[in-house]
């Protein structure tokens, strides 16, 4: 029988969906990007966060052709309830997170699998983020190195 978790609701997530640009004309993204963390720059284009960066969304999908040189696609804002599978290690409920060392673009992510898709999760630490918060609202109960945030 299927098991259900009533309280994780990720139509939020769909509410808060933007088409970006992402990387720099030397640094493009792939599907492979698909759930790490990114920030925006000054171009406005969204690049990956680095270690300790607050994360202002994740990226969604990247489409294969470029917009202007770049690599574009769709990305999850950072907004009121949004929520993400994440990677971690020692967090607890309530935790703030910021990012912890990620992958280069086009790289695949190595960290535990995304419950709901195929491409892996985005590893975060205990931090003080000031402008973008994410707490942590679960944790796997099989596998404790999972955890789900949300926007706050």
């Amino acid at each position: 029988m299927a098991k259900f978790n009533l309280s994780i609701d990720f139509e939020y997530n769909r509410r808060n969906v933007v088409n970006n640009t992402f990387g720099t004309l030397n640094s493009k993204f792939s599907n492979n990007d698909c759930n790490k963390a990114i920030k925006r720059t000054s171009s406005s284009a969204m690049v990956l966060c680095e270690e300790n960066d607050e994360i202002e969304g994740f990226v969604s999908s990247v489409a294969s052709g470029t917009l202007d040189g770049l690599s574009y696609g769709v990305c999850v804002h950072h907004a009121s309830l949004v929520r993400m599978f994440v990677t971690g290690q020692d967090l607890s409920f309530g935790d703030y997170v910021v990012c912890g060392a990620q992958t280069p673009p086009s790289t695949t992510n190595e960290n535990l699998n995304h419950p709901l898709n195929t491409y892996g999760t985005t590893l975060v630490k205990k931090g003080a983020p000031v402008n973008f918060k994410w707490r942590v609202i679960a944790v796997d109960a099989c596998n404790p190195n999972l955890y789900l945030i949300e926007a706050v």
